[in-house]
């Protein structure tokens, strides 16, 4: 009798598993069809460390990044994030296949410029996508390569000590700038992104020149394959601290199995 109870909880356990996995599969699928902050998420950037000199991608992509200079950790938008003195201090990811865009994608973070200093790199993937803060006065410029067609944001009026938030994206057809959550330019262009094997920065370019570097606190860097629309733009931006699903439900199945 014993024996035969037994075999029935072994059974019991199995069944569920199998449940289990499918439930997982399901429930993976639906998150990332329904959840604009996770679907299509490359790289993701929190800052939410606090310490050390690397700065964790949190997407799952292992994109991280290493602090070079000194930027300091601080206080950011959403929990911690990263100060730049405007002169070295940078971010490097190291390049990846998965940071080569053609057509589509979507850049953005939120920002607090400690100084208005004309064409400082906020994100730069060089030779192929650049993001460029108060580029001579005009508001922030989305530019791409081979053919530097650019899309600038018409707000110019920055203000020191503010924090403001950054989204440009790319359909393959139109670019489009969003400050805030809400479309602040755009421009056409039909022609691919030119793909790079250089570095991602944050914080400056590869460069290296002193005028390059942007000052202030930038929190919150994501990037996507994928187009955001205007109405994914304003839900992410403010949408701190995605959480992985994939990790919780991997603590869910070691539970089971060891049930």
């Amino acid at each position: 009798m014993e024996d035969r109870d037994t075999m029935h909880m072994q059974r019991i356990k199995v069944n569920l598993i199998v449940v289990g996995i499918a439930l997982m599969g399901i429930l993976l699928a639906t998150i990332a069809r329904a959840n604009p902050a996770t679907d299509g998420l490359v790289g993701y950037w929190s800052f939410d460390e606090g310490k050390g000199k690397v700065a964790t991608d949190v997407s799952g992509n292992k994109l991280d990044g290493k602090l070079a200079g000194n930027p300091k950790w601080v206080d950011g938008k959403f929990g911690k994030a990263l100060e730049f003195d405007g002169k070295t201090e940078h971010v490097v990811v190291a390049d990846n296949d998965k940071l080569d865009f053609t057509k589509k994608l979507t850049f953005m973070a939120w920002f607090n410029p400690s100084a208005v200093l004309t064409k400082r790199r906020m994100m730069v993937k060089n030779n192929s996508i650049f993001v460029i803060f108060d580029f001579g006065g005009d508001g922030i410029e989305l530019l791409v390569k081979p053919d530097n067609t650019f899309a600038e944001s018409n707000t110019t009026n920055w203000k020191v000590g503010q924090w403001y938030h950054f989204a440009g994206t790319f359909d393959g057809k139109t670019m489009k700038v969003y400050i805030n959550g809400k479309l602040d330019g755009e421009a056409k262009n039909s022609v691919p992104i030119a793909p790079s094997d250089l570095e991602l920065w944050i914080g400056g370019d590869d460069f290296g020149r002193p005028t390059d570097f942007f000052p202030g606190i930038i929190d919150e860097v994501r990037i996507y394959d994928k187009t955001l629309s205007a109405a994914d733009v304003q839900k992410v931006m403010d949408t701190p601290q995605v959480v992985d699903i994939r990790d919780k439900l991997t603590i869910c199945w070691a539970q089971i199995r060891s049930d």
